[in-house]
């Protein structure tokens, strides 16, 4: 990570993205970490040992009617994902 990756304050996203038309849910939040943090996506540590990414990119697919959230943790980072395919990044704290 680096020093110029904007703070949030009063638990507000430090970044918003926005799942394109089918893009998976787990490469949105790689693409998402990866412009925050100004780091290539090869040198991210691996998704796969934080969530699994086929249940993470079915989950996403299967929510309907502007109903689920799924929150998880990764790169020092609270990732949300929401049904209309927002990704919020807020930084985590210690």
């Amino acid at each position: 990570m680096t020093d110029d990756v904007p703070s949030a304050t009063d638990n507000e996203p430090v970044f918003e993205y926005s799942i394109a038309e089918n893009e998976l849910a787990s490469t949105a939040v790689l693409l998402s970490i990866s412009d925050v943090t100004d780091t290539p996506i090869e040198d991210l540590p691996s998704l796969t040992g934080v969530v699994d990414t086929e249940l993470l990119d079915g989950l996403y697919a299967s929510f309907e009617d502007d109903n689920g959230e799924v929150s998880f943790t990764y790169h020092g980072f609270g990732v949300t994902i929401d049904a209309d395919g927002h990704i919020e990044l807020r930084r985590r704290v210690g």
